[in-house]
């Protein structure tokens, strides 16, 4: 499948432990999170352990929290689904407008 470059998007694991916006999901009803992507402590040289880390506010503290899975899982059950491949992002202007765009009426 051919995929055109997406102004401001980044290959996620160039890009460990810093914020980065993820769109994911159908493009008629698109998601996006921020996230941080952590190797695992106990397997730091295995990329399939990288763990996203949702961004968060509980109980009025902010916070990066696990979502309790790796990306090479997440991807997995996302791709079992259907949905198409997500899309990672260092700034969020960039990352809203994939969102724009893609919820945007073409006809």
């Amino acid at each position: 499948m051919f995929h055109l470059p997406i102004d401001g998007e980044v290959e996620p694991l160039m890009n460990l432990n810093i914020p980065l916006w993820c769109v994911y999901g159908f493009a008629s009803a698109p998601t996006i999170i921020c996230c941080k992507l952590l190797k695992n402590p106990e397997n730091p040289h295995n990329l399939k352990a990288v763990c996203i880390w949702g961004y968060s506010l509980h109980n009025g503290v902010p916070a990066y929290r696990t979502i309790g899975t790796t990306l090479a899982a997440w991807r997995g059950r996302n791709a079992k689904s259907d949905q198409p491949p997500e899309h990672w992002f260092l700034d969020k202007t960039k990352a809203l407008a994939y969102v724009n765009f893609l919820i945007t009426p073409t006809i």
